[in-house]
C-alpha cells in the first residue's frame, strides 16, 4: 500500500516542518503546493501580496526523495488540491491524505490510520475526527452540539476512485466513513493580524 500525503504551502512558514515531520514516517509521498501569490477570492489581495513561504523554506526540512514541491499559481483550493491528487494517481499511489499545514496526528493515530486504509477495502472516502483548538492549545471550539470533536471535510481518497475535490476540501463522494484519530487542529491559534491575514487569502 502506498500513501501520498498533500500539504498546500501559502504562507506557512511556521508550520511547514513540523508537519512535514509529522507526516513522513507514515507516508511514502509528500506533495507541497506551492503558489507565488493568494487564491484568487479577493482579487485585490491577489494582486498585491505575494507568499511569505518560500521554496527554500520547504526543501529546508530536509525529508529527501518522498518530497515533491507542485508549483502554479491556482485561482481557488479545489484546484490545488485536484493537482496534486492528479500526479498521485498518476504515481500509482493508493492513497491521497490531505493533511493542512496547521494540522497533526500522534503516532499512535498515524499508525490507527494505515491500518484502517489497508484493511478497509470498499470504502473510496475517509474523514478523521479534529480538534479545532483557539489562540492556544488550551481552549478548543465546542460545535453548536457543545461538543468538542468534530469531523473535517475529507483526510483521504482512494487513488482508484473517481472522486475529485469540488469546493474547498469538500469532494464529491456520496458515501464517507470516519476514522476516529484525532487531528489537533491549530489553524486558529494565531494572533488577530495573522487571523485577518488569513480569512482574507484563503477561502
Amino acid at each position: 500500500m502506498q500513501i501520498a500525503a498533500h500539504v498546500l504551502a501559502y504562507n506557512v512558514t511556521r508550520f511547514i516542518q513540523p508537519v512535514l515531520l509529522n507526516m513522513e514516517p507514515f507516508v511514502d509521498k509528500i506533495y507541497v503546493a506551492h503558489s507565488p501569490r493568494p487564491f484568487g477570492y479577493l482579487p485585490c489581495v491577489r494582486e498585491s501580496k505575494s507568499n511569505p513561504t518560500t521554496l527554500n523554506d520547504i526543501r529546508a526540512v530536509g525529508i529527501g526523495p518522498k518530497l515533491e514541491i507542485v508549483e502554479g499559481d491556482w485561482l481557488d483550493e479545489e484546484s490545488m488540491r485536484n493537482e496534486c491528487f492528479t500526479r498521485a494517481k498518476a504515481d500509482g499511489m493508493d492513497w491521497f491524505v490531505t493533511q493542512d499545514a496547521d494540522e497533526f496526528y500522534t503516532e499512535r493515530g498515524w499508525r490507527d490510520i494505515r491500518q484502517t486504509l489497508m484493511t478497509h477495502g470498499r470504502d473510496d472516502h475517509f474523514v478523521t475526527t479534529w480538534l479545532n483548538f483557539w489562540k492556544s492549545a488550551q481552549y478548543v471550539l465546542l460545535n453548536s452540539k457543545g461538543e468538542m470533536k468534530e469531523t473535517n471535510a475529507s483526510f483521504a481518497i482512494r487513488c482508484r476512485s473517481n472522486l475529485r475535490f469540488v469546493s474547498r476540501r469538500l469532494t464529491n463522494a456520496c458515501r464517507t466513513s470516519v476514522i476516529d484519530c484525532p487531528c489537533y487542529h491549530y489553524g486558529y491559534v494565531m494572533n488577530d493580524v495573522e487571523m485577518l491575514d488569513k480569512v482574507s487569502t484563503w477561502s
